[in-house]
């Protein structure tokens, strides 16, 4: 929704007509009301009086031509909308946990609705993002060791954490069979001990344990050789990885929110529009690489795309996803 420099709301994507409501007192307006800044504000969860979900509000500053506040957009999203984001099964890694950036916890995984909106003590990020993070110990009836790394761009704090029990599993199985063949030959003894003692140094191993798994997320985000597009239910884009835009020479911030049609020839959308229809009514969720259509580059070149389409259904909303491939080169050599 909407909110204009009074703090009265102007319009809305649930609602019509607009209620006449004031919201000139809430966070996510006095945040932006002083400051010129680009900011954006992301408040505290809180339990929907209408809905009784959790809630989290978005908000960013909307100035006139000349500088003047205008106001502010605000976007209400469900606390499910963030647990999406870092859903992840990894090996070893328990829980992954979601910050505002003045501590306090927006969500984690596994959920603990106990621990929503409660307010922690976040240690010092490096300043350096080049820099390793630093590794925090936490104790209890489960230690272990976690790494903080602020969001680029957002005031949030990503936490992964790692449980001593759950990360040492495999070194303690190794341990075990190492000692079952201590007892053959005195030198193989001697080597073993050599080994146990670098093992026995947990910190070290920890750190690095995640440090890779840190590593291998961000690999496989930045170095996704196929582009991806995802739309939604009225083809819009919502989703055009680093690889997108190399294949159609258009930046993500000028895809999202465009149409699906803006990168096919005018020719081929009817056909596209009667293509993506049979496949929502179909019970299909995915169909295998090798379809083949043409895709259209900001320049305004053709070329040839071989592409795989998936569908999946969210929080009651239908998005497609395609994986697409260039195959000008195949084409040419063939």
């Amino acid at each position: 929704f909407v909110v204009d420099e009074h703090g009265t709301v102007v319009n809305a994507s649930a609602e019509f007509p607009i209620p006449q409501v004031r919201v000139a007192d809430r966070d996510y307006f006095q945040f932006h009301r002083n400051k010129p800044g680009g900011e954006v504000f992301i408040g505290p969860p809180l339990v929907n009086r209408m809905g009784g979900k959790w809630t989290v509000h978005m908000s960013h500053r909307v100035n006139r031509p000349d500088g003047a506040f205008a106001g502010v957009v605000v976007a209400a999203l469900n606390l499910d909308y963030f647990e999406q984001l870092h859903n992840l099964k990894l090996e070893y890694i328990s829980p992954i946990t979601l910050y505002l950036s003045d501590g306090r916890l927006l969500t984690r995984t596994p959920r603990d609705e106990a621990m929503i909106g409660r307010a922690f003590t976040l240690p010092p990020r490096r300043a350096d993002a080049g820099e390793s993070p630093p590794v925090v110990h936490f104790g209890g009836d489960a230690p272990g060791v976690a790494i903080y790394r602020d969001i680029a761009g957002f005031p949030l704090t990503l936490a992964v954490s790692a449980l001593d029990a759950a990360a040492l599993t495999a070194w303690r199985e190794n341990a075990v069979t190492l000692r079952l063949g201590a007892g053959a030959m005195a030198a193989f003894i001697a080597l073993i001990t050599l080994l146990l003692v670098r093992e026995l140094k947990r910190e070290q191993a920890l750190a690095e344990n995640l440090a890779q798994t840190g590593e291998t997320l961000q690999a496989m985000i930045d170095t996704a050789l196929d582009a991806i597009v995802s739309v939604d239910m009225a083809q819009r884009i919502v989703l055009f990885n680093p690889a997108a835009e190399k294949m159609f020479a258009c930046s993500a911030a000028d895809a999202i929110g465009a149409p699906l049609s803006r990168f096919l020839p005018e020719r081929y959308r009817e056909t596209h529009e009667r293509h993506i229809a049979g496949f929502r009514e179909s019970s299909a969720t995915a169909r295998a690489m090798g379809n083949e259509v043409v895709g259209l580059r900001a320049n305004g070149e053709e070329f040839p795309v071989e592409t795989s389409l998936s569908q999946v259904t969210v929080a009651g909303q239908t998005l497609f996803t395609a994986v697409l491939r260039d195959i000008s080169e195949r084409q040419r050599a063939e």
